[in-house]
């Protein structure tokens, strides 16, 4: 018998700020701008079901029966709005780009953005800390 072999999808969700609320400039926006708390009511369940969703919308029935069973949401974090995906090694495009078609999330805007895919779900999560950690010596060094 085969082994199933799965990839680990690291995600960040993004808030970027709306149009209105800042006049056009070609300066980046600072990173600490875009990233902030998911909602309370944006949880793994709730992600899990808007991905198989939005690989319904792009992909029709074929992705909605062969990708969406084996997809779960396996880490989610609403205070730093980061999580992780498990999928089927084949299914790795579809799913990523299926996650980077999301606009809004309960009406508000956001950015899906893919930051790693790994093998394993410990090297997903190692990486993980390693963001966690240079953000908060970030956020240290500009508050002082």
């Amino acid at each position: 018998m085969v082994r199933v072999k799965n990839r680990y999808i690291t995600f960040k969700i993004l808030y970027p700020p709306s149009p209105k609320d800042t006049p056009y400039n070609d300066e980046p926006i600072p990173q600490l701008e875009i990233l902030k708390s998911s909602s309370p009511s944006i949880n793994q369940k709730s992600l899990a079901a808007i991905f198989r969703d939005h690989l319904q919308v792009n992909f029709g029935e074929f992705a909605q029966g062969t990708i969406a069973p084996v997809l779960s949401v396996r880490y989610f974090s609403n205070r730093t709005s980061t999580g992780i995906v498990k999928v089927g090694r084949d299914d790795v495009e579809m799913v990523c780009f299926a996650m980077m078609c999301i606009q809004k999330l309960y009406g508000q805007e956001v950015v899906v953005s893919i930051v790693r895919i790994s093998g394993t779900i410990k090297k997903a999560q190692d990486f993980l800390i390693g963001e966690n950690k240079e953000l908060v010596n970030e956020i240290r060094d500009i508050t002082g």
